[in-house]
C-alpha cells in the first residue's frame, strides 16, 4: 500500500482470520470491525458480507474484476447492496 501511494485511502491494515472468524478479530486486533469484505475466501465473507471474488493468479489484458469491485464497493457504499454475483449481505444489514 505504502510503495502504492495507497495508505491514506485504507484506515488500517490486518492479518485476517481464516478460521474462527469473530473470535480472530480480537486475537489479531482488528478495529473497527469490517464494514465489507472483499477476499477470494468465501468463508470469510459469508461471515461478515462483503464480496467473494476469484482468486488472482495472473494479470490478463481482459481482466475487469477490479473494475467490478470498484463497482460493488461504490454501490454498497450508496445503497448498501450490489449485484455483484459474489456480492453477500453483512449479518446487521440482512
Amino acid at each position: 500500500m505504502e510503495r502504492l501511494d495507497l495508505m491514506e485511502l485504507v484506515s488500517g491494515i490486518f492479518v485476517k482470520p481464516i478460521t474462527e472468524f469473530e473470535d480472530g478479530l480480537d486475537r489479531f486486533d482488528v478495529h473497527p470491525r469490517p464494514d465489507l469484505v472483499i477476499d477470494d475466501h468465501r468463508e470469510i465473507v459469508e461471515a461478515f458480507g462483503g464480496v467473494h471474488i476469484e482468486p488472482y493468479y495472473f494479470r490478463a489484458a481482459e481482466d475487469g474484476q477490479m473494475d467490478d469491485i470498484y463497482q460493488s464497493i461504490t454501490d454498497f457504499s450508496e445503497t448498501g447492496k450490489s449485484t455483484h454475483r459474489g456480492f453477500k449481505c453483512p449479518p446487521e444489514r440482512e
